[in-house]
């Protein structure tokens, strides 16, 4: 077969793949029926499309910038769909950045199609940009993190932007962060919105929940260099998200995790000074204990109570709940640095079940113990 001729030139390279970027652009407009009717493209790839013209314009004729007399106005980075139009059948808009040594990019484009459409890429061996509409994410992180490394991860719920412009049953939006386990049906009920904590995995950079797959992460634990982290989304990346949904509510209600556990509910805070219809509360709580106030708060919603009504009952709640951890295993709790190693052993040789709780402030602390399975399952129902 023909070689392909080999190009030094970088300029040279990046012009040569701009009608292939313009091409994969205009395929986005008849690859999803609500986007063939609205005669559009897609708003993500078209973002991307803009940013491989301008770099490569920039390449070619290198200039000095005045960003000071760049007007910058606001923009909506969300997916937004035409009235009347059905949700998208394919619920995520998803971009990675992944980085590696020999990265094949045709390839691993090919291999998204089976995960979902609008797919659109760009980069070479070392960089490569990814983008595509799926309903789960978590398998395409799972394919891509096996083949580099990556150092950026989006994951929008186009679904979530859907209903809020069209299928919008509340004037309140409910917000929680993704330390809370919710049933999805639960969440798809009071249609929550979830601001995603960043999640560190070895070296890769995640989204917490939305890029992780849930039936395989347990027993990955043990494979992993280091133990998982998390840590609390920039306050700009808040801010963005949480002025998207004031738009479309009179009120906008965040349940996050305690404010004793993360520094997630003082950067909501910092984030949402800005809007008179946001209320934050400290849940003193985290988990299922969150799920629980959602849920109530959600009741109450469905009753037509005003905010003021919802809050007052919520914070009256809120000393009422009780959250119990019966811990098994030590492992986790010794990799993650939250047990002493020494203090753990003895009591695993002990055969010691500690029961784990908050206390009024929400921070976490021992509340008794049991040498077995059954007593501490007894203890906590009792």
């Amino acid at each position: 077969s023909d070689q392909v001729p080999e190009i030094l030139d970088f300029n040279i390279l990046s012009s040569q793949r701009i009608p292939a970027v313009e091409k994969a652009l205009q395929s986005t407009a008849v690859t999803l029926a609500v986007l063939q009717e609205a005669h559009v493209v897609d708003a993500g790839a078209l973002g991307f499309s803009e940013f491989i013209k301008g770099f490569t314009a920039y390449l070619a004729a290198p200039h000095p910038i005045d960003i000071s007399a760049i007007h910058l106005p606001e923009v909506d980075t969300h997916h937004e769909l035409p009235s009347g139009d059905k949700p998208p059948e394919e619920r995520y808009c998803t971009e990675i950045l992944l980085t590696g040594e020999a990265l094949h990019r045709e390839q691993l484009t090919m291999d998204l199609e089976p995960f979902g459409d609008c797919i659109v890429s760009s980069g070479n061996s070392s960089l490569s940009r990814f983008h595509l509409h799926c309903n789960e994410p978590w398998h395409v992180f799972d394919l891509m993190r096996k083949q580099g490394t990556i150092s950026q991860a989006k994951a929008q719920d186009m679904l979530r932007q859907y209903q809020m412009a069209h299928e919008n049953p509340f004037p309140i939006a409910l917000i929680v962060d993704s330390s809370a386990d919710l049933p999805k049906a639960l969440m798809d009920k009071y249609q929550v919105h979830v601001i995603s904590l960043n999640m560190h995995l070895d070296d890769h950079h995640l989204l917490d929940r939305i890029c992780i797959n849930p039936d395989t992460f347990y027993d990955e634990l043990a494979t992993l260099k280091t133990y998982p982290k998390t840590s609390c989304p920039a306050t700009g990346i808040i801010e963005e998200q949480i002025r998207h949904i004031s738009a479309y509510y009179q009120h906008v209600l965040v349940l996050p995790i305690a404010k004793a556990l993360s520094a997630t509910h003082d950067a909501i805070i910092n984030a949402s000074r800005s809007f008179n219809n946001v209320h934050v509360l400290d849940t003193k709580s985290t988990s299922a204990g969150i799920g629980l106030l959602l849920d109530y708060a959600g009741q109450m919603m469905t009753e037509g109570l005003d905010i003021e009504t919802i809050k007052t009952r919520l914070m009256a709640a809120i000393p009422k709940s009780k959250f119990l951890v019966y811990v098994h295993q030590f492992d986790s709790l010794i990799r993650s640095g939250r047990v002493n190693k020494f203090s753990a052993k003895i009591a695993q040789w002990a055969h010691s079940k500690p029961i784990i709780t908050l206390d009024e402030s929400g921070k976490g602390m021992v509340c008794d113990k049991a040498f077995s399975e059954t007593k501490a399952l007894t203890k906590i129902i009792q």
